[in-house]
């Protein structure tokens, strides 16, 4: 288990150098509005809209949404006071909640991990364009420096696991 955390420990420090080295303003300008496709306010106020605003099945997939978002709340949160792992970068601006100024897991990438599962069962054809989307907004958080590649690892399978599981039910 050493072993394994020491790899993932070697990993993350060694995308987070890359990332670091590839920083640009104009990238970092990109990166900052792709990050905000796995953003609360955003992600909460697409689901409203979709479930009052469109068909069945779209009504469908946004209520599987705020159903996985709920199921997953606490858990991210437990999990981040539980780590406490500190972000790669200090937030630019002070944090709400006291467990969102941890970095493990990211709730950004669970989030869009869940919508990408939701919108792949619910919706033919929406497997390409909704996992290119998650994909942009875990390589923003890294980007970013507010998460390492493991946090975002971690919180794609969270997120997906969560929306499977509520499937099943």
């Amino acid at each position: 288990m050493r072993l394994l955390l020491t790899g993932v420990a070697s990993l993350d420090r060694r995308v987070a150098a890359w990332m670091a080295r590839v920083r640009s303003p104009r990238l970092t300008r990109f990166m900052r509005l792709a990050t905000q496709l796995g953003a609360a306010p955003l992600c909460l106020t697409t689901y409203v809209a979709a479930f009052f605003l469109s068909g069945p099945v779209l009504a469908a997939s946004a209520l599987a949404m705020a159903q996985t978002e709920a199921l997953l709340l606490p858990a991210m949160a437990a999990l981040r006071l539980l780590t406490r792992r500190p972000r790669p970068l200090p937030a630019a601006r002070p944090c709400l909640f006291p467990w969102n100024r941890s970095s493990f897991p990211s709730w950004h990438a669970a989030r869009t991990a869940m919508i990408a599962t939701i919108l792949t069962a619910h919706i033919p054809g929406a497997a390409a364009p909704a996992w290119t989307a998650a994909a942009l907004v875990w390589i923003s958080r890294s980007y970013l420096g507010r998460h390492y590649i493991s946090d975002i690892v971690c919180g794609g399978l969270l997120g997906a696991a969560a929306a499977a599981a509520l499937a099943a039910a």
